[in-house]
């Protein structure tokens, strides 16, 4: 999220409500702010714009990105986690916005939308001490505006930036390879589905966050991907921004990040008669935007640009049960 405050680390007291009207069922454990990091562009006054967490043998991490690059934690002990490295972006400070990072076989992949940046790729065997560098080029690809990884085939698809929509090999993490640029090898992909602002992939099964909604592609073939269905009318539509799978591959939390547009659950059971089945909202304000909402079991935890973290419980997918939110905003 573009916010000038940046890490905090939260957690969901689900049997008692504190009595704070900013929050309910959750609270701050942990907050990080480097005031010399240089805000990337003046209207937007961010200085931090990605997180993503990694566990490994007991320990967890989290990876914070800042205009200036990526800022590793030891989040093991919440309440004092310890900042452990910092590796510089190809290109840093103002004018960026965007980075992007997720995480296979040990490796970091790491990826910055503005300027002449580069896909970089970090070692992680040596936390909680370092990580280690081992992939540095815009060879393949210079800029990347969201990036997801199917674990199951180790392949990286990288969403908008230096192209529409992209495949890559990285089953040798230290060396990515171009398997597709869907724009420029998929004759029908440019008028069909053209942009993709982000996605969700599964096994082959990619869900994309396009420019016309929601398309499902299967890319078991990566040369001759086929569509399995799409979603491109619903209610209250707005600019799909991303959305995330449950675990069980029948519900789909899609973002919208449009003012006022509610959080929307599809029914993912029928690829070929997609449905939103249900919708959730803060009730904070109609100005109100969506960002990234992420699945753990029947939790749904989601990001909002104004209204902060908010949680909701879908074991009843017709009826979203809101279980807890955090004003960041306010911090």
């Amino acid at each position: 999220m573009l916010m000038r405050y940046t890490l905090t680390l939260t957690s969901s007291l689900l049997l008692s409500a504190l009595s704070a009207q900013d929050s309910l069922n959750v609270r701050k454990l942990f907050h990080w702010d480097d005031p010399t990091i240089p805000e990337g562009v003046e209207v937007y006054f961010n200085q931090y714009n990605e997180v993503w967490g990694y566990a490994k043998e007991g320990r967890e991490y989290a990876f914070l990105g800042s205009t200036l690059g990526v800022h590793v934690f030891d989040v093991t002990d919440p309440v004092n986690s310890v900042l452990v490295d910092h590796v510089p972006g190809r290109f840093s400070g103002q004018g960026v916005i965007h980075r992007d990072y997720k995480v296979h076989a040990g490796h970091l992949f790491a990826t910055c939308d503005q300027g002449p940046s580069s896909l970089q790729v970090m070692d992680l065997q040596y936390l909680p001490d370092s990580v280690h560098v081992v992939y540095d080029s815009d060879e393949l690809l210079a800029r990347a505006h969201n990036i997801q990884i199917d674990t199951v085939n180790a392949r990286l698809y990288t969403n908008g930036g230096s192209t529409q929509f992209s495949v890559y090999s990285i089953a040798d993490p230290a060396n990515p390879v171009l398997l597709i640029d869907c724009e420029a090898d998929i004759p029908w992909w440019g008028s069909t589905i053209g942009y993709v602002h982000d996605c969700f992939v599964r096994d082959n099964i990619v869900w994309t966050n396009d420019q016309d909604g929601m398309h499902v592609v299967d890319f078991s073939d990566v040369e001759n991907p086929v569509i399995l269905g799409s979603l491109t009318n619903y209610p209250d539509q707005g600019y799909n921004h991303s959305g995330w799978m449950n675990d069980d591959g029948t519900l789909y939390a899609m973002a919208d990040e449009t003012h006022g547009s509610p959080l929307k659950f599809v029914d993912a059971t029928q690829l070929n008669d997609l449905e939103v089945i249900s919708t959730a909202t803060t009730g904070v304000d109609p100005t109100s935007v969506l960002h990234n909402p992420f699945f753990t079991g029947d939790l749904v935890h989601v990001a909002y640009y104004y209204d902060g973290y908010y949680l909701w419980n879908l074991a009843d997918p017709l009826q979203p049960m809101l279980l807890g939110y955090f004003d960041t905003c306010l911090e």
